[in-house]
């Protein structure tokens, strides 16, 4: 039986935690593409989506800041255990006023945690998902969650 050199496992191990290091600050998992991806195409739907609004004179009614803020606090109120209603309500009716709005929102939220908006909220309980859309009725933007 042959022997093993301890400075080549040394070596061996050394190399490897050096990958895995490059791997954690530079790579990404196999779900954080499939979001970079399903974001990617969001973004271009929304952003035809846009312009047929704009040709129709619906234009977004706040800064992009704005709806990067609620965005936040919409899944901030939606992760973990327990959803603070109250706090989605008010940041999503808030911020959404038109239907470009809508859009800037959803956009803004993105793809998180392998989901957009939209199905964050269908996974939430059915009176929050109603209060919503019937505050986009209510505004006469034909989107629905």
């Amino acid at each position: 039986m042959s022997k093993i050199d301890p400075q080549l496992v040394l070596y061996g191990a050394i190399a490897l935690a050096v990958l895995f290091v490059v791997y954690k600050i530079f790579g990404k998992s196999k779900d954080e593409i499939a979001d970079d991806k399903r974001q990617e195409q969001l973004e271009a739907a929304t952003r035809e989506e846009a312009n047929k609004l704009a040709n129709k004179g619906i234009k977004p009614s706040w800064p992009d800041s704005k709806y990067l803020t609620a965005a936040n606090t919409i899944h901030s109120a939606m992760k973990g255990l327990g959803t603070d209603e109250s706090t989605l309500v008010r940041a999503f009716a808030q911020t959404v006023l038109n239907a470009a709005d809508f859009l800037k929102l959803d956009a803004a939220f993105g793809v998180r945690d392998n989901d957009t908006m939209s199905k964050w909220i269908n996974n939430e309980d059915a009176g929050v998902w109603n209060v919503l859309n019937q505050h986009l009725r209510n505004r006469g933007i034909i989107y629905q969650l």
